[in-house]
Protein backbone atom coordinates (compact mmCIF):
# COMPACT_ATOMS: atom_id res chain seq x y z
CA UNK A 1 0.00 0.00 0.00
CA UNK A 2 1.20 3.60 -1.33
CA UNK A 3 1.04 6.33 1.68
CA UNK A 4 1.19 9.63 1.27
CA UNK A 5 3.36 11.37 3.90
CA UNK A 6 2.37 14.99 3.90
CA UNK A 7 3.56 18.10 5.83
CA UNK A 8 1.65 21.32 6.52
CA UNK A 9 2.21 24.66 7.70
CA UNK A 10 -0.71 25.37 10.33
CA UNK A 11 -0.82 27.87 13.26
CA UNK A 12 -0.44 25.49 16.17
CA UNK A 13 0.62 26.02 19.68
CA UNK A 14 4.00 25.85 20.07
CA UNK A 15 7.08 25.92 22.19
CA UNK A 16 9.32 29.31 21.15
CA UNK A 17 13.10 28.23 21.77
CA UNK A 18 14.70 31.76 20.68
CA UNK A 19 12.05 32.07 17.98
CA UNK A 20 10.98 36.03 17.93
CA UNK A 21 13.36 36.43 20.58
CA UNK A 22 11.30 34.53 22.84
CA UNK A 23 11.61 31.40 24.98
CA UNK A 24 10.06 28.66 27.12
CA UNK A 25 6.37 30.09 26.44
CA UNK A 26 3.97 28.22 24.41
CA UNK A 27 2.23 30.01 21.80
CA UNK A 28 0.43 29.46 18.15
CA UNK A 29 2.64 30.21 15.32
CA UNK A 30 2.77 28.77 11.61
CA UNK A 31 4.38 25.62 12.49
CA UNK A 32 5.32 22.78 10.02
CA UNK A 33 3.93 19.69 10.91
CA UNK A 34 3.63 15.94 9.46
CA UNK A 35 2.70 12.29 10.66
CA UNK A 36 4.90 12.57 13.05
CA UNK A 37 4.76 15.71 15.02
CA UNK A 38 5.47 19.48 14.85
CA UNK A 39 8.98 19.65 12.77
CA UNK A 40 9.83 23.51 12.65
CA UNK A 41 8.48 26.78 13.56
CA UNK A 42 8.03 28.97 10.84
CA UNK A 43 9.62 32.65 11.70
CA UNK A 44 7.45 35.40 9.95
CA UNK A 45 9.30 38.39 9.27
CA UNK A 46 7.71 40.97 11.80
CA UNK A 47 7.99 44.85 11.93
CA UNK A 48 9.08 47.00 14.64
CA UNK A 49 5.61 47.10 15.72
CA UNK A 50 4.33 43.69 15.31
CA UNK A 51 7.81 42.76 17.42
CA UNK A 52 6.60 45.02 19.87
CA UNK A 53 2.81 43.87 20.31
CA UNK A 54 4.64 40.29 20.36
CA UNK A 55 6.67 40.82 22.72
CA UNK A 56 3.66 42.53 24.85
CA UNK A 57 1.11 39.23 24.40
CA UNK A 58 4.17 36.61 25.20
CA UNK A 59 4.81 38.52 28.55
CA UNK A 60 0.69 38.81 29.30
CA UNK A 61 0.86 35.11 28.76
CA UNK A 62 4.03 34.47 31.10
CA UNK A 63 2.47 37.02 33.98
CA UNK A 64 -0.79 34.71 33.51
CA UNK A 65 1.22 31.17 33.44
CA UNK A 66 2.92 32.24 36.68
CA UNK A 67 0.16 32.88 38.38
CA UNK A 68 -1.71 29.65 37.56
CA UNK A 69 2.24 27.93 38.87
CA UNK A 70 1.74 29.90 42.23
CA UNK A 71 -1.42 28.50 42.71
CA UNK A 72 -1.25 25.09 42.11
CA UNK A 73 2.48 24.44 43.47
CA UNK A 74 1.03 26.14 47.06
Amino acid sequence: MFRYFYSRCLPVGSLLEGQYGQSNVHVDTPTVINRTGAKNIVELSLNESEKEKFAHSVKTLKDIQSLYWEYFNS
